[in-house]
Order: C-alpha cells, then structure tokens, then sequence
C-alpha cells in the first residue's frame, strides 16, 4: 500500500510516521517526506494513525 503524505516537513515528522505504522502492525515500511509505503495494515487504518499525527493523508493515484 502507498499513501501522500502533506504537512511533513523534516526527519523528526517520518520518524514519527514510521514509528505509529510499526507500533500498528505494519511491515516493510518506507516513509519518505510527503509519502509513506508499507504491508500488512489496512490502508483505512493507516490514514487514521497518519491524520491522528496530524498531517493529510490520502491514497496515491
């Protein structure tokens, strides 16, 4: 799965993207400044721990 990611600005914000998507399960995590790609979680649930760290989060075309 592969969401955008908007309002991530520096390492600290893909730190903590990277660490609620491994503390929910996810697997194969690869978080960049404005995107995010990992396995094993659903993509309904990814978006809500994203927007909880209070960044936008959508799926990428």
């Amino acid at each position: 799965m592969e969401v955008k990611i908007e309002g991530m600005h520096c390492k600290h914000c893909v730190k903590r993207v990277e660490n609620a998507l491994k503390d929910n399960g996810a697997k194969k995590i690869k978080v960049e400044i404005g995107s995010a790609s990992f396995e094993n979680l659903e993509i309904e649930k990814a978006i809500s721990i994203i927007e909880d760290l209070g960044f936008d989060c959508f799926t990428k075309d």
